[in-house]
């Protein structure tokens, strides 16, 4: 699941820099969406290891670095992360 979503990060990130270079305007549009792709994928991660945080922390440490490498802290997927609770 880690390698699924590391592969889904990086082929997000790739094609925001290649949108970034063609058309700059988008760019802050492709990066809140690859932001929030991480999160999503995150959520899904915690759902899948039953809310068990020690399998979180370990099934997501690549996904929450990428997130604060990608600069996704100050986004709505950051948000959704952070205010994330199993009610939802």
């Amino acid at each position: 699941m880690v390698k699924i979503g590391l592969l889904s990060g990086i082929t997000i990130i790739t094609l925001i820099a290649v949108t970034n270079m063609s058309f700059p305007s988008n760019a802050i549009n492709l990066h809140e969406q690859a932001c929030m792709s991480l999160a999503n994928q995150m959520i899904e991660n915690m759902e899948e290891s039953n809310f068990d945080t020690e399998k979180f922390a370990k099934i997501n440490d690549l996904l929450f670095s990428r997130m604060t490498n990608e600069q996704c802290t100050d986004t709505e997927g950051w948000k959704k992360i952070v205010s994330y609770s199993p009610e939802d």
